[in-house]
This record gives C-alpha cells, structure tokens and sequence, in this order.
C-alpha cells in the first residue's frame, strides 16, 4: 500500500470531515488492543478478521462524532479516515479499512457530540484547536 504525502493527508482530512467518514481512537503509536499494529499515519490498515455484524471484534474500532465512550488504553489520540462503518450499540463504531491521519492532534470538528475522553493520553504530546479546552 502506498503512503499519503502530507499534501495529500490534508486533503483527506478535508474530505473526510466534509462527508463524517471519520473516527478517533487511542493507541500507543499504533499498537491498539492485543498487540494489533496499525499501518504508519497516511497508509491504510486493513482489519485481518474483519466481520460486518455489529458486535464487538472482527475490525477497527473508535468513535465518530456521535458515539462516545468506549476508549482502549493508549497514551496516543489517532484522528482516521474510516471505510465501511458498523455501528456497535449506542458508543463506538468498527471499520474494515481505517488510516491514521493525525496522531496526538486534531482539526476543527464541526457539530462534535460526543465526548473525548483524554484520560492516561500524554497531554503534552497531543495538540487540540483552540476551541476544544482542557480543564
């Protein structure tokens, strides 16, 4: 799989904030739950055990602007373009095909409803627009 250029990483998070087809997810650089290594920022990952019914495991899981919630451990925010969405009850999504845009900052959403849960992130490290406020 080929790796976005920068140029190109804005141009995806142009779209993707434009069309929702986007989530946020917690990592330690990539690695997520069990040990799973995610592609590096600009590659797509594909999810080996991918299964479309909307229960937990068998893809990529994170939040979109409407669910909130479920949160793995990761001292990292990733922000991803998303591919194929399962909704999982009321509070996370899964994916066949997700890439890392942003780690440990974030664009400007619009209309967020959900909540983000930083807890265990290394603060330092992640850099949030000026409308969103860490108290």
């Amino acid at each position: 799989m080929r790796l976005l250029s920068q140029k190109e990483i804005n141009q995806k998070i142009d779209e993707v904030l434009k069309n929702g087809m986007w989530m946020l997810r917690r990592s330690n650089n990539g690695k997520s739950y069990k040990g799973f290594q995610w592609r590096p920022v600009g590659e797509w990952t594909e999810a080996p055990d991918w299964d479309p019914l909307p229960i937990c495991g068998g893809g990529l899981h994170g939040n979109t602007k409407n669910c909130s919630g479920f949160w793995c451990d990761g001292k990292d925010l990733d922000f991803c373009a998303v591919e194929n969405i399962v909704k999982i009850g009321s509070e996370k999504i899964k994916c066949q095909r997700a890439m890392v845009l942003l780690r440990n900052r974030l664009p400007k959403i619009d209309k967020w409803t959900g909540s983000l849960d930083l807890r265990g992130c290394d603060l330092k490290g992640i850099t949030l627009p000026e409308r969103y406020k860490i108290l």
